[in-house]
Parts: structure tokens; sequence; C-alpha cells
């Protein structure tokens, strides 16, 4: 049986509930890898464990063709993840303080469209998916964190693999590649003595040995958090996927854990098409996966033209109608006329729509001397001998009336035709030169009737490019010439003179030293030899590549230094703006700046008695009061004397 074979074989089970959706996944090839709770993960093989650490971690990391994917998490002192930061083909994708940040691109609507992903709510659930390879990112959030994340993964040729997710135990403390330690996060040693977890008795959909896991996992899960019922619940809630419906259940009953709660009056259901009807979009084709969801009562849809979450009868529906079109993103079926008919064009489609007592038909937009020269430059159409020869010639007319005779009216007319001629297999050559509606193009750009993006830029040289996935119309405009990319600046450059990307700069052709790395941009690509410096102290990497920070003036120690305009930025571990780097290394707010006398380090508050003086370290400087010295007369030797005021005879 061949794998296509297979698939549909196992849809067809699905949609008769004989197979669930983890068989499926295993017919697919499909690997997961999940973490929920407080640092539970479960690897793509091998059995579970458990990692306790604030620390960021790496959950995954490889390389496919050349380009780097990686997925980091962070948790917060509650446990769960606070961030998650995931970089798909250059693509750095941000989930923090339950936003989403793609790029330079702060806190995106859902669903979001990339050139290389896709982001969308998935059920209860938030779902990214790679355009490049069988990719996916799946969590839940949990107020403003995340409780549970999986991640699916497709074979593919993948190389260098690291993380949590290809580990069978909890990493070594000094395996730095996965847990990226600083002076400001925690890793715990995992403690087996949590009370609680005695619901996993009830979750008979495991084996023995497989149960006897879990519950080790559970204790260790809240061991540090037994007040916080979420994080037994998250555990429950998470290995209860591999349980069939009755089975899960019965265990989830006995934990008395909450279901999670719907916006407006959408109801929770444990297992539902991850897609629900909306008013925009009422017809939802049924899905062979089932997930945790909040769906409509019967015969309800989601009002997404209101405010708020609230169902109504699809009859209900607020309408968005008439000569703007309906508002719900589909742009095939604008001209919908009054009585529900998609017209071909616009004049039947305004008609359906008029008001009040106008049945007549509008007035000739034409006068004398526009429709002679209209209909003169429309007369390409009826040629019988000229490009257009298949095609008519009476709304070129009425169009290009409209316009008042403007002639990139009439442009725009011939050109809508020669789509229309090309949609019906006639090519009609070179329209614009022979209607004298040639299009100029610049930076060495030439214009062409079938303009492709498949592989057609410089940046498209990093990796395999989407855009050729997609079976596009055939689209006129400018484009680069055979041999040929789009560069970065809109000009047309061969491969070797192609630009290179570095964090959202670019570099140009040839050797640089980006980093303190020596690194070479050829054909479009950027590598550079040996690693980036790992920071630590809570330091983040400064790329001085593009960066115009002034770095001496970060650290305790040059508060008191003049600032000298010449300095540059020179690439390094830095502290974060608005932090500086005190005199033992660590990253200090200005007023907790520690300072410097006879070679001893002084924190701020910390006093010291000298010459006369009672100075306190005040936020990096030395604030410093004079006070009255004693007077002290001495006497020693054969006559010698220091008097009160320090004067020698």
């Amino acid at each position: 049986m061949t794998p296509e074979i297979a698939l549909v074989t196992a849809l067809s089970l699905i949609l008769l509930g004989q197979i669930s959706v983890a068989e499926v996944i295993a017919i697919k090839k499909i690997s997961v890898c999940q973490t929920f709770g407080s640092g539970v993960v479960e690897p793509f093989n091998g059995n579970p464990y458990y990692v306790s650490t604030t620390c960021p971690t790496t959950l995954l990391h490889f390389t496919h063709k050349d380009v780097d994917y990686k997925i980091i998490t962070t948790r917060g002192e509650s446990g769960l993840i606070e961030r998650v930061e995931i970089t798909l083909n250059e693509i750095r994708t941000v989930v923090q303080n339950g936003m989403i940040d793609v790029e330079n691109e702060k806190s995106v609507s859902l669903p979001y469209d990339h050139m290389y992903n896709h982001i969308y709510p998935y059920g209860i659930y938030t779902k990214l998916t790679s355009k490049i390879l069988d990719l996916s990112v799946v969590w839940r959030f949990a107020g403003s964190e995340i409780d549970y994340l999986w991640v699916e993964l497709g074979e593919n040729s993948i190389e260098e693999k690291v993380g949590l997710c290809w580990q069978d135990a909890a990493p070594e403390n000094s395996n730095n590649d996965v847990i990226h330690r600083t002076d400001e996060c925690l890793t715990r040693t995992p403690n087996k003595n949590g009370k609680g977890c005695a619901v996993m008795s009830h979750f008979s959909c495991f084996s023995n040995s497989k149960r006897k896991i879990y519950a080790s996992l559970c204790k260790e899960n809240i061991f540090f958090y037994e007040n916080k019922t979420h994080l037994e619940c998250a555990f429950y809630s998470a290995i209860g996927r591999q349980c069939e419906q009755e089975e899960f259940t019965r265990g989830w009953a006995i934990s008395k854990c909450p279901d999670p709660t719907c916006p407006g009056d959408l109801k929770f259901v444990e297992q539902g098409n991850p897609f629900i009807p909306i008013c925009s979009h009422p017809e939802v084709p049924d899905s062979p996966e089932t997930i945790q969801t909040c769906v409509c009562p019967d015969d309800k849809v989601l009002n997404n033209l209101g405010n708020g979450s609230w169902c109504v009868p699809k009859k209900d529906c607020p309408c968005v109608h008439g000569l703007c079109g309906n508002n719900n993103g589909d742009t095939t079926d604008d001209f919908t006329t009054k009585s529900k008919i998609r017209e071909n064009s616009a004049e039947p489609f305004a008609h359906s729509w008029a008001v009040g007592s106008c049945t007549g038909k509008p007035p000739s937009p034409c006068s004398s001397d526009v429709e002679q020269n209209a209909d003169r430059d429309c007369s390409h159409l009826k040629d019988s001998s000229g490009i257009f020869a298949g095609c008519h010639k009476q709304a070129c007319v009425k169009i290009v009336c409209n316009c008042g005779g403007k002639r990139n009216c009439l442009c725009v007319a011939l050109g809508n035709y020669a789509k229309a001629c090309s949609y019906q297999g006639i090519s009609v050559g070179d329209w614009r030169k022979a209607t004298d509606c040639s299009e100029p193009c610049n930076n060495g750009q030439k214009f062409g009737y079938d303009v492709r993006s498949c592989n057609t830029t410089c940046h498209s040289l990093l990796g395999p490019d989407p855009t050729c996935e997609v079976d596009y119309a055939p689209v006129e405009g400018c484009g680069c010439p055979d041999g040929t990319y789009l560069n970065s600046d809109g000009t047309c450059a061969s491969q070797s003179e192609c630009q290179c990307h570095y964090h959202g700069h670019i570099v140009k052709p040839g050797p640089h030293l980006i980093d303190n790395r020596y690194c070479n941009c050829k054909d479009g690509k950027l590598n550079c030899a040996g690693n980036q410096t790992a920071c630590s102290h809570g330091k983040a990497y400064v790329h001085c590549y593009h960066s115009s920070n002034n770095t001496v003036h970060r650290t305790c120690a040059s508060l008191d230094t003049a600032v000298n305009i010449s300095e540059s930025c020179e690439s390094g571990c830095y502290c974060p703006d608005g932090q500086y780097e005190d005199h033992t290394g660590v990253c200090v707010s200005r007023e907790n700046c520690s300072c410097l006398f006879s070679g001893a380090v002084y924190r701020s508050g910390q006093s010291v008695t000298s010459s006369c003086q009672s100075c306190t370290c005040n936020g990096g400087e030395w604030d410093c009061v004079d006070k009255p010295c004693p007077g002290k007369c001495e006497v020693y030797g054969n006559g010698h004397y220091q008097t009160f005021d320090s004067k020698w005879y």
C-alpha cells in the first residue's frame, strides 16, 4: 500500500469512527514532541522525563538544506512557559505575554499569513505551520502564559539535531547546548515526593509500566507548586490526548479539574472540529482531526462581525453587502447581487443594489467628443487583423467614457480583455506595444506577461521558496531577466552579486568581519566561521555590525569616565538597556551600581571613612561629607615634633 492510499484509507476510517487522530499521525509518519505542566517533556522517541528550570531551553534545533530551525522555551516562576521563540527559515516568531510578534510586527492578529509560515486559531489552541517543511508548533494559552505545547515534525531530511525533543533523559547540568544558564535563572533537581496525583490510577488507557512513569512525573510536576492545581490539571489534560474519549472523561471527572472556559456563550467540547462556523464563513468542511475547542450551540454560528463572542442563528448574521462587497475576506464573491447570485461584470451588479424608484438605465457617460475618441481608441478590439481580433469593444467604450477619455483607463480596459483572453487559452501577444500602453521598467527589469515569483529574488537563494508551491495565474509586470535575481535594493543582479541578510540588515557580497567572526557573503548566503560568544550574568549579545551604541558607557566603572564621542560600538556581551555591569560582572540598575575604593568593591549604600571624609556609595558614585578630624601632636626621637596642625619641626 502506498503512503497516499494509506492516508486516504486512514481518513476514511476516521470518518467512520474506527481509528483516532493519533493513529493517523502514526500512518502519516509524523513525530510528536510535547512539553506541558511545569516541565514534563515527551521526546520524539523514548520515555518522558522532567526538567525544572527557568533558564531558556532549546526544545529542538536542526538544519534543513543548510537553514537553521529552532524552538526555545523559557518558563517563569509559575512553572508555565512564559516565552517561546520560534525561528523558521530565519523568520523569528516570539510568543510572550499572550501576544505573538513576527519579525518587526508587534502583536499580530490571527489568522496571520507570512511567506514562510501561517499562524491561526486551532480549537482552543494556536497553531503555527511552516510552508517550507512538514513542521507545526501548537500551544495553549493559560492566561498570558502557556501550559501545553507540542511540535509535529514529518519525515524531512534534517541534520545536526539538538534539544530536549531528541533526548531520552533530562540533560546534564553542564549541557549548555540545551539549557542556557544565566545568573538570573534557576534549575532545580527534580523531586518525586509531590503530594497528590492519586487520579493517575483512574487512567486505564495506559499500561502498568507507562502509568508508573506518568505517576512519578506527575509528582515531580507538582512538587514545587503543590498549591497550584492548574499544573496538575495541565498534566492530566496533556496525557489524556492519548486516551479514548470515554477513558479520558472518567479520569478527568475524578480529578475535579475545571474544563477550559470559553468566551461569550460558546461552550467547551473535548473533541470537535478545529475550525468552527462563523458568520463570514458559515459552512465549514468536515475535518478528520478533532481537538479541544469552543463551539456554538446547535444551529448557531459565531457572530465574528459583531462585538464579543456570541452565537446567533445563521439567518440573524449581520450582513455586509452592497457596492463595497461583503467583507468576508474572499475577493471572488464581491459581485454578489441583491438576489444572491454572482455577476461577472460591474454594471448588472451595481444595478441590483439600486434603491427607491431608480429603475431606468443609467445615462450614457459618453459625450460626443469623448465618445469619438473612445471609439477610436477602443477600435483595437474590433480590428479583424489587430491584436484583439477575437474580443469585443462596447464595454471598453463605456469604461473609457466614464474616465473622461483618460488613456490609463483605456489601458486598464484593454489589459482586462487581454487577461480574459489568456484565461480562455488565447494569447494576444504584446498588446501594450500595439496599443501604445507600454509600461516602463526600472533598474534593469523587463516587462513580461507571465512574470513569476518562484526563485526570482536574492532572498530565495537562502532555501526553498514557498511561492514555487503555489499555482499562480499569469501576472504581467516588471521582473528581472533570466539568470538574474531581484536584490534588496530593487535592482537585478547576478547570483554572485546578490546581497546577504544578517539580523534584518543587508550585507554586501564578499568577506566581512561581523561580531568578531569572519564571514563571507557569497551567492546570497552568509557563512560565518566559529560560534557567537555565549553571554552570562543576564547580558545579551550586541551586534555592532548594525548598531550605533557607544558600549563604553554600559558599566558602573565607566559612569565617571569622560565621554569620548569617537568611541565606536564593540560587539560583545552587554547588559540590557537601562542596566550596567557592576564591578563583579553582574547586570544591575543604575541606582544599584557598585563603587570602587582602594581596590575594594562596595555595594550601593555601603560607607567608608577616609581622610576626614565619610563617603557612601550611591548608584556607582561616592557621596562624601567632610568631618572634623581630631588634632594630634606627636613627639619622637631626639626632639622631633609634629604639631596639632601637622607642622613638623
